[in-house]
């Protein structure tokens, strides 16, 4: 130990006992009437910030550090959690900074020096950095979190073209409103589009009110259909995109993509370029498109345990998602029904009016619109958010009651999901109707047929998603790939009164003039086969498939079980007994 002068630095970063000699930071203490000087490292580590990230549900403190080294030279910055900087081990000093920076050795040195950088947190201000955008209540009042405004937001990565840019406001709403003016896609193309467009920042309250979004939107069309120029001009109510910087991709893992949606809150984002090459590239896909369907649909995160055992909450997704792929991914039934697919075809796009408003999101207007929009909200719906959302829960109810009534009396056949789709579609559409008409862009009366030709448009989305639904069931399709076997000639029946011995080849069971006598078993693994190398899904059991053939009324039953008995050759055989003009109609 040594007797040094103190070197004069200027802002006094550590107070006593540390000082600092020739960019060294030392300890003082006193032995024996004497005050010496004990060398701790040779640089000096302090904190530069204090940042707490908050996701919504999560919160967690980090701190901001630099370094001079020995030779003044002022070493990056870092971010480092609170936890890690209280472990005396310092281990992450030379990991950040490098062998330069050097430890001395001795009782209590590397705890000293966390001290002593403990200590200069006095000097800074605590912040709190938000991991997610959308609505959020700070000091009592609503807030839409989104880059570039008041509050620090986290985007990188995927999520870095996020922002609002914020321009006059009569020339924005203006220039979003010429959508219903310029003929860029039909009516039929638009009003979906823009509907969900809108929807998107309201699934906050949605969700307080009980009735959260459950869809996802699919834009399905060949290469060259723009179908993707089309979901980035959608995204540019949200920032500045174009179809080579979409946020989310099919080549994305699908963790990835669930992990980035629950950040992405109250926002749209898209997923695209479905269209896989190869089947081991078509599975892997329709995986994926299998997790997003489940996580949009469901929007339930999945809840872990720490190494510690304490509860690592689930992050559903937050916002709404659009996909892009040349043809819809193979999902089951119930994914269908959580899906609102839009068939862009080769002249669905007018490229003029297209690159007219392509010009218009690149200047920030369509932003821009979606900035004042969202202070429309805050200003005319949320000075009671409770009251808002019971609301936005009333008119959900009453529109898919609605729908129901519409779809029944039309005699149409659907999922029970469907007129939630079509009640959410119908909220957007009227809150970006009532925009409009708020800003001077509609008369009342012109505010009405937008509202009726949007809601015309929607239920005839609804009426062709029954459809799709209907034959993606799996008795449906069951039924249908089993007409395919026995016309092909790859399944194989035998006559039921005069059976032979030896079975062919592709044997599945037996007929007469009116029936086929299945084996179940059989059937089943054929059918499955043939939808595996056709590259579709068919997931249902043989148990639960005769289930659904039975509710279907596909199966002629006498004794309430799904197989009847049947002789063959004078021995009892239980077999699906199924109409021959049941394979008929399908």
């Amino acid at each position: 130990m040594t007797v040094c002068q103190k070197s004069n630095w200027t802002d006094e970063l550590y107070p006593k006992p540390y000082i600092i000699i020739n960019n060294e930071l030392y300890m003082e203490y006193e032995r024996n009437g004497d005050v010496l000087t004990k060398k701790l490292c040779n640089f000096l580590p302090y904190i530069t910030g204090e940042i707490i990230h908050d996701d919504g549900v999560d919160t967690e403190r980090y701190v901001l550090l630099q370094c001079i080294d020995s030779k003044g030279n002022i070493l990056p910055e870092i971010e480092l959690k609170a936890s890690d900087l209280a472990n005396t081990s310092l281990n992450w000093i030379v990991k950040h900074w490098g062998a330069r920076c050097n430890i001395m050795p001795g009782y209590n040195s590397r705890d000293h020096i966390r001290h002593a950088i403990q200590c200069t947190v006095r000097r800074v201000i605590t912040e709190t950095l938000y991991n997610h955008f959308g609505w959020r209540k700070v000091e009592g009042r609503w807030h839409f979190l989104m880059t570039g405004q008041s509050f620090k937001v986290k985007s990188e990565g995927a999520l870095k073209n996020y922002f609002f840019k914020i321009l006059h406001e009569k020339k924005s709403v203006e220039s979003a409103f010429e959508f219903f003016n310029c003929n860029v896609v039909p009516d039929e193309i638009l009003y979906p589009l823009l509907s969900f467009v809108f929807l998107t920042p309201l699934n906050h309250f949605l969700k307080i009110a009980g009735c959260e979004t459950k869809t996802v939107m699919c834009l399905v069309g060949k290469t060259g259909t723009k179908k993707s120029t089309l979901a980035a001009l959608m995204l540019s109510f949200f920032g500045s995109f174009t179809n080579t910087e979409l946020p989310l991709s099919f080549r994305d893992t699908a963790n990835s993509i669930v992990h980035n949606a629950f950040f992405l809150k109250d926002v749209l984002t898209v997923i695209d370029d479905y269209h896989p090459s190869t089947k081991n590239e078509e599975q892997q896909m329709n995986s994926t498109a299998q997790t997003i369907m489940r996580a949009y649909g469901d929007r339930v995160g999945r809840n872990k345990l720490r190494s510690d055992s304490s509860l690592l909450v689930g992050k559903p997704p937050r916002g709404n998602a659009l996909i892009t792929g040349e043809q819809a991914p193979d999902i089951t039934e119930s994914g269908v029904a959580r899906t609102i697919q839009l068939e862009i075809k080769k002249d669905s796009i007018a490229i003029e009016p297209l690159c007219k408003m392509q010009n218009i999101a690149a200047k920030g207007y369509l932003s821009s619109a979606m900035y004042h929009y969202l202070k429309w909200i805050e200003i005319t719906k949320l000075s009671n958010e409770h009251a808002y959302a019971e609301s936005l829960k009333t008119d959900f109810d009453t529109y898919r009651l609605k729908l129901i009534h519409r779809l029944n009396a039309d005699g149409i056949t659907y999922h029970a999901r469907l007129p939630e789709v079509g009640a959410h579609l119908k909220i957007g559409l009227l809150h970006m109707m009532e925009y409009f008409m708020w800003k001077g862009m509609l008369s009342v009366d012109e505010y009405d047929q937008k509202v009726l030709d949007g809601t015309n448009v929607i239920y005839e989305i609804i009426k062709e998603q029954a459809g799709a639904v209907r034959n993606d069931e799996p008795s449906t399709k069951f039924i249908s790939k089993l007409n395919t076997l026995l016309d092909s000639g790859k399944a194989v029946t035998d006559n039921l009164s005069s059976p032979s011995d030896i079975k062919p080849h592709g044997f599945i069971g037996y007929e007469d003039n009116e029936y086929y006598y299945l084996l179940s078993d059989i059937a089943h693994s054929m059918v499955k086969n043939l939808c595996s190398e056709q590259g579709e899904l068919f997931t249902a059991s043989t148990k639960s498939l005769q289930k659904q053939l039975k509710e279907e009324g596909y199966l002629s039953t006498n004794d309430g079980r799904s197989t009847t008995v049947v002789k063959v050759a004078g021995h009892p055989t239980r077999l699906l007994k199924i109409p021959k003009n049941k394979l008929d109609c399908a």
